[in-house]
């Protein structure tokens, strides 16, 4: 089944942000996307994907002035 994760911020904050780089679990192809077009506000830097399973994701932000938050993402696919 599809699930879509995505940023959710106020809007100044997501004027700052660059790029969305999410790390899948290494069973998927591609795991490590990068999403650089904030789309739709509500649901900003969207990703989607098919799976199953529960794992840890790994999310880098990085900003327009060049520093990097990172976070982390308990992601349940069922």
């Amino acid at each position: 089944m599809g699930r879509t994760v995505f940023v959710k911020a106020e809007r100044p904050v997501l004027d700052r942000i660059q790029c969305v780089e999410y790390t899948l679990h290494p069973t998927f192809p591609n795991p490590i996307r990068r999403v650089c077009t904030p789309g739709n506000p509500s649901q900003a830097f969207a990703l989607s994907a098919n799976g199953w399973g529960t794992f840890t994701m790994k999310v880098r932000v990085f900003f327009r002035d060049k520093s990097v938050q990172q976070l982390q993402y308990n992601l349940v696919l069922k």
